[in-house]
């Protein structure tokens, strides 16, 4: 959505709701910088940054579940999430393999990250250019946020195909800390892999579970020099969330006067986050001043 990366996949037929989330580590409310520059939305979060907010009302601001099944007839809001209810287990797969069917029937190229030279209608059409059977499996296996998956998490890193390489990286980056044991293995993507959006998120998985400093100079790399603007826009996606961007600061102001527009938003707000201009404590945001120091700095 917008300058944020995530992916999220359906299937409904007017009674139930079934939601597939490829990437759960990142939280509901995608964090759009137009969304979070509102009064609205950062009164929204200092309540619930404070604990002021109930269960339903803070669903917002968390990390999702992999998987979500809603009865619309008795939920139309959809807050009562039945995925993990053995009552409606059937349900639930029922819904899981229609989607399935349907990613498969399409050739769903959501997988490929953006910017890569596999995007493509006819580059997506073929196994062997897009395995797009392994590359479901897999991501399922790395949105599950299952430690139990982490050998084969990290054995995926090794894979000849960058698609594969990518789901298996996001995989250990939604593991959080649980992926410790394979911090040598993300360093050594992080440095080599020949596709820069494995590398991405191999970086941010690294700041997360190491000192951020060589992860955070890549990222900044990425975003200084790289000529593919779905990279640059992945990079300081990743910077974002590694919460060390200060450390690049000027590398975050050049960005924020970046042709693209959803490129110029994260960038500036980033560098509101990094200057103290952004504060969820803080409910009244003069726009005007933002604009004017994130453009002159």
């Amino acid at each position: 959505m917008d300058e944020r990366y995530d992916m999220i996949r359906t299937a409904m037929d007017g009674r139930f709701h079934y939601i597939r989330n490829y990437m759960p580590h990142r939280i509901n409310g995608i964090n759009a910088a137009y969304s979070w520059q509102m009064k609205s939305f950062q009164e929204w979060e200092r309540l619930y940054l404070a604990g002021q907010l109930d269960t339903i009302q803070s669903a917002f601001f968390r990390p999702k579940p992999h998987e979500e099944l809603y009865d619309l007839r008795a939920d139309p809001d959809q807050t009562v999430n039945l995925a993990a209810d053995p009552a409606y287990r059937a349900q639930l797969a029922h819904y899981a393999r229609a989607l399935d069917r349907h990613m498969l029937a399409i050739r769903d190229n959501g997988f490929i990250p953006e910017g890569s030279g596999l995007e493509g209608y006819a580059q997506a059409r073929g196994d062997r250019a897009y395995p797009l059977r392994a590359a479901m499996k897999l991501a399922a296996i790395a949105a599950s946020r299952n430690p139990s998956r982490l050998a084969l998490l990290t054995r995926r890193l090794d894979h000849s195909h960058p698609v594969l390489r990518y789901w298996a990286a996001q995989g250990l980056l939604i593991l959080g800390k649980s992926a410790q044991p394979s911090l040598s293995a993300l360093k050594a993507v992080m440095a080599q892999d020949p596709s820069p959006h494995v590398r991405i998120v191999a970086a941010e998985a690294v700041a997360g579970l190491d000192d951020p400093a060589a992860a955070v100079r890549f990222l900044a790399s990425t975003l200084d020099h790289g000529a593919n603007t779905p990279l640059k826009l992945q990079a300081i996606n990743a910077l974002t969330f590694t919460g060390a961007a200060a450390a690049v600061r000027d590398s975050v102001v050049r960005a924020t006067q970046a042709e693209d527009i959803g490129l110029r938003s994260a960038a500036r707000y980033l560098l509101a986050c990094i200057d103290g201009t952004y504060r969820p404590d803080f409910p009244v945001l003069d726009r005007e001043h933002f604009l004017r120091s994130v453009t002159s700095a």
